[in-house]
């Protein structure tokens, strides 16, 4: 993921962890309960990146939800991690060797996986496990 970012996030059940790995304004990373924090003003503007996926920030989610937002060119200019920027039709191109490979292999931990989803702009991929018992089983 660093490829792309300098700044990933990740949700999961009532926590969110801010990766901050040049260490601008934590030590690396921090982890809050973002349920019990949910009225904090900053918390609020936080989760709203995450509004399209997260329909109710006040509650635990029964998921987990990754955000990696594109390396834009001013952060290239300043990254630790790459001088490259992250384009859309950079993306894109990712995205559609992904859904072929996994057209033909899918995902060796699919056991576990039920839903993908990647969104960017314009970008929108979705693969769902129909019935997610039998695969289980």
């Amino acid at each position: 993921m660093y490829n792309w970012t300098d700044s990933p996030s990740i949700v999961s059940r009532d926590r969110i962890l801010f990766l901050d790995p040049h260490k601008e304004w934590s030590l690396g990373g921090n982890l809050y309960d973002f349920v019990e924090t949910s009225g904090d003003e900053i918390m609020k503007n936080h989760m709203a990146a995450f509004q399209d996926v997260i329909k109710y920030p006040k509650q635990r989610l029964n998921g987990t939800v990754i955000r990696i937002p594109l390396r834009t060119a001013a952060q290239a200019i300043k990254s630790q991690i790459s001088t490259r920027e992250t384009t859309v039709p950079d993306l894109k191109k990712v995205l559609q060797s992904f859904a072929s490979e996994f057209k033909d292999n899918g995902l060796l931990f699919m056991k576990s996986v039920e839903k993908l989803e990647i969104t960017a702009n314009e970008i929108s991929i979705s693969i769902e496990i129909i019935d997610g018992d039998a695969v289980r089983s």
